[in-house]
């Protein structure tokens, strides 16, 4: 993907994106949020690049009762075996 996305920039130096772009890509294996990684996103974008105007309260941002729901749902019907 990395690759892809240094074709669409200018200057198409994969090491420079790697050294400005955070990664956030980590995922819960219980499917729950990594709420400190999402506002992390937002406050990057708000604090170091001036793109955001007003930050979105964490509540406003996160609902984990979907994913909560779906772990319980998971783990009572183990459709996966």
């Amino acid at each position: 993907m990395l690759k892809l996305i240094v074709k669409s920039i200018l200057p198409r130096d994969e090491a420079l994106l790697k050294a400005v772009a955070p990664h956030w890509e980590w995922i819960a294996e219980d499917g729950m949020p990594n709420v400190a990684s999402i506002m992390a996103v937002q406050d990057f974008w708000a604090d170091t690049f001036r793109t955001v105007e007003n930050k979105v309260p964490q509540g406003r941002v996160i609902e984990p009762s979907i994913a909560k729901e779906a772990v319980q749902r998971l783990t009572a019907e183990r459709p996966f075996g």
